[in-house]
């Protein structure tokens, strides 16, 4: 269980065990609030051990060979000239991710993704799980073997700064994660490290995700920064004579840190 305070969404202490919480009182380090806290609080979320998940998927030497044996094939494809996109691995970012690392065989990429959903039908109360796949499984291994990393229920849509806190205490878990595992095939231990290689969300929790204006602002494009014009109770994009100014991954940045500061989104 990971505890954050309502006033202004930082993490209020050390994630604890459910079974071993007993009711207290903690007060925020950043904004000073207190809170009287228990099993029953609603301002908490579940965060769930992804490398113990992974480790008992690799265990099983079938999952652990197969894996093993599509990653040599990625290696093999990422060598030729062939241009053909069969996967996820042909794309322009895990190429660029392969010759800054190296060596695949000890990095498994993960592919992220989070939305919201009603618990019952008719139901206020919604859950945001945060789901993780493999990219390296094989494609039939990876999709039955989705898994949960955090999951947080609510009665309201989440904002940018509790969503910052939510993926960034996923993020840097993760960075402190390894996975060691016996390949019988190859007779020797194998410790594999991780990294997120993207994060996929609708049109709706893209915005949340990326601490910027929703999708109907004035300037809600994702991709770039086009001023949208409120016409007939709708926003409209029109079409430009000079394109306008694309999102970049520098720009991006330049506008969380604005973001940041002025405590909500900027463009």
């Amino acid at each position: 269980m990971v505890f954050y305070c309502t006033e202004c969404r930082k993490a209020l202490g050390k994630p604890v065990l459910r079974s071993a919480f007993r009711n207290e009182t903690r007060c925020c380090d950043d904004c000073k609030a207190q809170h009287n806290l228990s099993p029953e609080s609603p301002n908490y979320y579940l965060c769930i051990d992804i490398a113990y998940q992974i480790k008992m998927l690799l265990q099983d030497q079938d999952s652990l060979s197969r894996l093993l044996e599509n990653i040599n094939t990625i290696e093999n494809r990422n060598t030729t000239e062939d241009l053909s996109i069969w996967d996820i691995h042909d794309g322009e970012l895990y190429w660029n991710i392969s010759k800054e690392y190296g060596r695949r065989r000890k990095l498994l990429t993960l592919s992220v993704s989070t939305d919201g959903g009603v618990l019952f039908h008719n139901s206020k109360l919604g859950f945001w799980p945060l789901q993780i796949t493999i990219n390296e499984l094989p494609v039939d291994l990876r999709f039955k073997n989705v898994m949960i990393a955090a999951l947080w229920t609510t009665e309201t849509e989440p904002k940018s700064d509790f969503m910052n806190l939510y993926m960034s205490k996923f993020l840097k878990n993760l960075m402190r994660a390894r996975v060691t595992v016996y390949s019988n095939i190859d007779q020797l231990l194998i410790e594999f490290k991780f990294l997120v290689l993207l994060v996929s969300t609708d049109s709706v929790a893209r915005p949340i995700v990326q601490n910027r204006m929703q999708f109907n602002a004035f300037q809600g494009c994702s991709w770039c920064y086009i001023h949208g014009r409120h016409i007939g109770g709708s926003m409209r994009y029109p079409m430009m004579e000079i394109d306008r100014e694309l999102r970049s991954h520098e720009s991006h940045h330049v506008d969380v840190k604005d973001a940041k500061q002025t405590k909500k989104p900027i463009r």
